[in-house]
């Protein structure tokens, strides 16, 4: 459990680290820009994530099984790019819409990369979860101050962010993804909860994450329509002090 409690930490500090990379070598702007764009598309990605990953660790009985909440996972994921892109239409400047349907894609790795560590976790494999946690933010921040140092705009930062967390998927938790699902499909049977029942338990749970994440997100909706992004980058510059 330490091993989580590392990684977590590391994660989380990189997120903090991206924002500092933001505000020191590119400007309240951009800090504002990027956290509109993780304030829409993540409590879309609460929703439709519907905390499977807590109901995969705790499934003492084996009644959901890896694969089947990895698919529900994957058509989760693309309401969910399809809300935020519909969002991102409807809602902001023609010149944010790509940045946000890129951020959407990267929760999605996140995602799928959450449901991952949850089945590692699940079978004791905490070193495989803060590997790829410490791995994940090491790239990441290296990917982002590279871009922001050669003058690179929002869309260039979220393009960097998004294919630092594709690469770190690629190598570190698809395979045991994978490897899981196969697992999962050699040892499965005829029981075992349906898609159904399954939808039953996790909506509920993915409505509270959701309500959740809008108690940060409405204020930086409100700073965006009623003042700026430069007033939002520094109102999220305090906000993670």
């Amino acid at each position: 459990m330490l091993a989580i409690l590392i990684g977590s930490a590391c994660y989380a500090a990189a997120q903090w680290g991206v924002l500092i990379v933001l505000a020191r070598m590119g400007d309240p702007r951009m800090v504002g820009q990027f956290s509109l764009l993780l304030a829409i598309a993540a409590p879309v990605f609460l929703l439709t994530g519907m905390q499977l990953r807590a109901l995969h660790v705790t499934d003492a009985r084996g009644r959901y099984g890896f694969t089947r909440l990895m698919t529900l996972r994957g058509i989760g994921n693309l309401v969910a790019i399809v809300v935020v892109a519909g969002i991102a239409a409807v809602w902001l400047d023609p010149v944010m819409l790509v940045p946000l349907v890129i951020i959407a894609f990267a929760k999605a790795i996140e995602s799928f990369s959450d449901l991952v560590h949850g089945d590692l976790q699940k079978h004791g494999r905490f070193s495989h979860i803060m590997a790829s946690q410490i791995a994940k933010s090491v790239t990441m921040i290296a990917a982002v101050a590279y871009v922001v140092s050669q003058g690179g705009g929002i869309l260039e930062v979220v393009i960097a962010m998004t294919a630092s967390w594709l690469l770190i998927a690629l190598i570190l938790e698809l395979p045991r993804g994978w490897a899981s699902m196969r697992s999962d499909e050699r040892s499965s049977t005829a029981g075992g909860d349906n898609a159904r029942s399954i939808l039953a338990v996790a909506v509920p749970l993915g409505c509270v994450a959701m309500l959740g994440t809008l108690s940060s997100a409405v204020p930086r909706y409100a700073i965006h329509v009623f003042l700026d992004d430069h007033a939002l980058g520094l109102f999220s510059a305090l906000l993670y002090l």
